[in-house]
């Protein structure tokens, strides 16, 4: 189709495909005397045959003659042929909570090129933004992009492990509190116990594990455990007194189990510097709300949430010949710091902040390769 002459001129088509336009009688004046009106151009479009294979490279070139002189002949133009564009397939919605991902699928191609650099035909999204895909051979069109959009999830810390003690009726009991950040508010919360309130009582007569789920005005969600130990201190014929780890005063070395009378205990508590259970090692603080460790375990984190130091308290029995702790990133899980154990037993690892930004972060105590616990922690500015 002819679109434009800047002259009037008559045209012809060869079975060959070569088109010939005549400009008759034109006259140009010199280009010196009058440049613009020494100028011309012609401008037309073609229809492809529909047989041409994507990725066909048509080259096209003019010859222009005046009069009888010599042609001049145009640069070459390279065209080609693409095919329909790419499609991109997505495995579930656009828009979505961290830390889920959207898979995204190219149409089949001879070789893909995404906007994010890779070169395979699926690619897994986790991040906002605009994701599309090229044919890096150049047989088929661009791809129109994919707008992702993550919206960032709260978090939520069900506070420090704790414990509670059968046979003393004011610990047999405790408070769990949930504290929730980030996302949009307000909240909901929802632990595995069936409350739906920020703040539980709970009483378990056996070690037990409290998960609790907070939901933000998006409806994105995220969870955290807390585990409430049981320690069993009844003591006598009638298990009607309580065992308490008594410290003499003036003699703090010489510390060793008693039974006593449940109304005698809180005179030893507030007064000696005594604690419920049998006697453990108390130089570790979190130690006094456990029973003797038979198998590996975090035992307490202080102070948390902190600033710039904190103190982990641990225990490995004395078989334990690998053993790490690890911090991770608590969006990517990613490892940001790893701590070899050496000493077994009660043990304590001073972690420091400087390098770490304000936040809350998993970390991990593993033994011989597996995980054997996990506690979060928070680092304030």
């Amino acid at each position: 189709m002819l679109w434009h002459c800047y002259h009037p001129a008559a045209f012809t088509l060869t079975p060959r495909g070569i088109l010939t336009f005549i400009f008759n009688n034109i006259n140009l004046p010199d280009s010196v005397a009058d440049l613009a009106g020494s100028t011309g151009f012609v401008k037309f479009s073609i229809q492809p045959v529909s047989n041409i294979a994507p990725g066909t490279v048509i080259e096209n070139k003019a010859a222009i003659y005046f009069d009888s002189n010599d042609p001049v002949i145009t640069n070459t133009v390279m065209n080609t042929i693409l095919g329909e564009p790419l499609q991109i397939i997505v495995s579930g919605p656009t828009t979505f909570c961290e830390p889920d991902s959207i898979t995204l699928t190219s149409s089949p191609a001879n070789s893909y090129l995404w906007s994010t650099g890779d070169t395979t035909q699926s690619i897994t999204v986790n991040t906002s933004g605009n994701f599309s895909v090229l044919d890096a051979s150049g047989c088929l069109a661009n791809s129109e992009p994919v707008i992702v959009t993550v919206i960032t999830a709260p978090t939520v810390d069900a506070g420090d492990d704790q414990t509670v003690y059968i046979g003393y009726t004011l610990q047999e009991c405790a408070v769990l509190s949930a504290v929730a950040s980030g996302g949009d508010p307000p909240y909901s919360y929802s632990w595995s116990a069936g409350e739906t309130t920020q703040d539980i009582t709970v009483c378990p007569t056996v070690t037990t594990a409290y998960t609790v789920t907070v939901t933000d005005a998006n409806g994105c969600s995220s969870s955290d455990e807390v585990t409430v130990n049981v320690v069993d201190v009844r003591c006598g014929n009638k298990l009607n007194k309580v065992l308490i780890c008594h410290i003499p005063p003036g003699n703090p070395d010489n510390l060793h189990t008693i039974c006593i009378s449940p109304n005698a205990v809180p005179a030893h508590l507030a007064q000696h510097g005594d604690y419920l259970g049998q006697c453990v090692d108390t130089s570790f603080t979190d130690s006094l709300n456990f029973q003797v460790q038979s198998s590996a375990a975090l035992l307490k984190i202080s102070p948390n949430p902190f600033k710039n130091n904190s103190t982990i308290e641990y225990y490995l029995p004395q078989e334990v010949q690998n053993a790490e702790i690890i911090i991770y990133d608590i969006i990517s899980d990613k490892k940001l710091r790893l701590y070899r154990i050496d000493e077994n037993g009660y043990g304590k690892l001073i972690i420091n902040a400087s390098d770490l930004r304000a936040g809350m972060y998993w970390y991990g105590l593993h033994v011989n390769g597996s995980n054997i616990s996990m506690r979060k922690f928070i680092i304030i500015e």
